[in-house]
């Protein structure tokens, strides 16, 4: 028997957007996510371990109110499945609709599908470094993985390679992060928008039922160049800003945008002999969108 590697991941991950929640839609075709895929599906059985009085060993252990979920880490080529962690519940596209997500690998000779289904963004964060592409990581959750198929179900079709590049940290052009009207020299940036989502489940299933997303939470790292000296004012001056970062230039650009921003911590600003500062901030932001005109 030969031992399962990367390599024989034969499709996917790719993903379909759901009509009916939890459930693979009868027809469509799949979307390709990005590239240099790291997937790790994840399983809790919430396993009830039932004592018996009269002996040391379980009586029973039974399944309890399961949780299945996702993390996905990927260098995007365009924005559309980021979309739906970054903006706000809109219809398609958003977190207000949920996904299937696709991976086949070839396990023992034969190509098993697993199926994420009801799946919805709990968490991502975006970045951008120097020399690096951008890199997306994503904490899906998901109403449940079914046991492994060795067919795909339903008419859906499998996604097609658009053997795009990976969008770089050079992507945006110069300057590509703007803090209001100034535009820092911007060594490392991180996105990251929290949905808490809530895990419903009622009696009768141990599946969860319903997927909700709460209140929505959007923070970012930023480290700059010490060159304006102009920050720490906008920290200590509690000012509002919109902080714009341009993660590919041209027609359409891709833009990611936080409105109502506060830098909140001057986390690190070291001040070391032949060496440049620069000054680390967190900030919150009130919302976030992610376009593609």
């Amino acid at each position: 028997m030969s031992l399962v590697s990367g390599v024989q991941v034969v499709g996917g991950p790719e993903y379909i957007e759901e009509t009916t929640y939890g459930s693979l839609p009868a027809s469509g075709t799949c979307s390709w996510i990005g590239a240099n895929v790291r997937l790790d599906p994840r399983a809790d059985m919430q396993s009830l371990l039932i004592p018996q009085l009269g002996t040391r060993d379980l009586r029973s252990i039974l399944k309890g109110a399961t949780r299945y979920d996702l993390r996905l880490d990927y260098a995007p080529y365009d924005t559309v499945f980021a979309k739906y962690g970054v903006n706000a519940a809109a219809g398609a596209g958003t977190i207000e609709k949920s996904l299937s997500i696709r991976t086949k690998v070839t396990i023992a000779g034969a190509t098993r599908i697993i199926d994420a289904l009801g799946s919805r963004v709990n968490s991502i964060t975006i970045t951008g470094r120097v020399g690096e592409p951008l890199a997306v990581a994503a904490e899906i959750w998901c109403k449940q993985i079914p046991d492994y198929m060795t067919e795909a179900a339903g008419g859906v079709s499998d996604a097609t390679d658009p053997g795009t590049d990976p969008i770089m940290f050079s992507s945006g052009g110069s300057g590509p992060v703007s803090i209001g009207t100034d535009t820092p020299d911007v060594h490392e940036v991180a996105v990251t928008v929290d949905n808490n989502l809530e895990r419903v489940h009622v009696l009768g299933a141990a599946e969860v039922k319903h997927l909700p997303y709460q209140a929505r939470r959007i923070s970012a790292t930023l480290t700059l160049l010490l060159r304006e000296g102009v920050y720490y004012g906008y920290a200590v001056g509690d000012t509002f800003k919109t902080v714009t970062w341009t993660l590919q230039s041209g027609s359409p650009a891709k833009t990611l945008t936080l409105g109502n921003a506060k830098l909140t911590r001057l986390e690190s600003m070291t001040f070391k002999p032949a060496e440049l500062v620069f000054e680390r901030w967190r900030l919150e932001a009130k919302t976030a969108s992610l376009t593609d005109a």
